[in-house]
């Protein structure tokens, strides 16, 4: 699960960070921070130089392109569930 916690900080789930850790580096470079926040994924947070809702934005794209990228596989375990294939 991905928490927005204010308008420049997120925790972000472990699916989602690399793709969102892509993004951000790619559009901020180093002006975003990473803490890992155990057992909920990583606080990703922009600097206030950034704009927030360029910010969020980007995170929300990133982490649905991952959930996209994930999906196939989670469907492929799910039929095997249904056919009892493991």
């Amino acid at each position: 699960m991905c928490t927005f916690e204010h308008e420049r900080s997120v925790v972000v789930c472990d699916l989602a960070i690399s793709q969102v850790r892509h993004e951000l580096e790619a559009t901020f470079g180093q002006r975003v921070r990473y803490a890992v926040v155990e057992g909920k994924g990583t606080r990703v947070q922009a600097d206030a130089t950034i704009a927030a809702q360029q910010f969020s934005a980007l995170v929300r794209d990133a982490i649905e392109a991952a959930q996209e990228i994930d999906e196939p596989e989670t469907r492929r375990e799910d039929a095997g569930d249904a056919t009892g294939i493991t």
